[in-house]
Formats: structure tokens, sequence, C-alpha cells
């Protein structure tokens, strides 16, 4: 009569484990699918007008983007105008951006 040998007990693997596994997808700019565009990290390029140009009432200029306005402000005229920087102004709640743009005309 010949024994076999025991086997070794199979490793506990919890049922939740493959579930686990994440993966890390990096960018390295080579990659198939473009550049997320549309990220809130993402700065938008706004060209510079003088505060008079673009208070209301109209008429604006051509590429300015009427619901942003204030962001065709220069830095230094963005302070002056709204009283805080652009990325402070960023972190507001929509109602407080709103109520310093209508203050400023520029709603």
């Amino acid at each position: 009569m010949t024994t076999t040998p025991p086997r070794p007990a199979a490793a506990a693997v919890s049922p939740h484990a493959a579930a686990t596994t994440t993966t890390t997808t990096t960018s390295s700019g080579g990659g198939d699918a473009p550049p997320d565009t549309t990220s809130a990290a993402a700065p938008r390029h706004y060209p510079i007008y003088p505060y008079e140009a673009l208070r209301a009432p109209g008429p604006f200029p051509d590429d300015v983007r009427v619901g942003e306005r204030e962001m065709h402000l220069s830095d230094e005229e963005f302070v002056r105008v709204i009283g805080v920087t652009k990325d402070v102004f960023a972190q507001q709640p929509k109602w407080k951006k709103d109520a310093k743009k209508r203050a400023s005309q520029l709603f």
C-alpha cells in the first residue's frame, strides 16, 4: 500500500481580496487617451480687458465670456474691483461671488 504525501493547505483567501485590489493609472502624456481638458485644475486663459469695457450694460468685446466677465480683468484690477484675489474668489460660494459681481456691475 502506498501513501501519498499530504497536500499543503491552500492559503486562506478572503472572498473580497480581489475586490480590494486597486489599479493606478498614470498619465505620461504619451498614452492613447487625450489629456482631460475639462478638469477644474486646468486654468482657462481669458483675454484681458479694462474694467470699463466689462461693466454692465454691454456691449462687450466678442471674445468675452459674458457670464465670467470678472475673469477678463487683470489681476491687479480684479483685486481693486472685486476686493479679493482671483484664487480667493474662486473658492467662495456662488452666492457670494454673485453678490460681488453685482456690486461691481459685472453680473
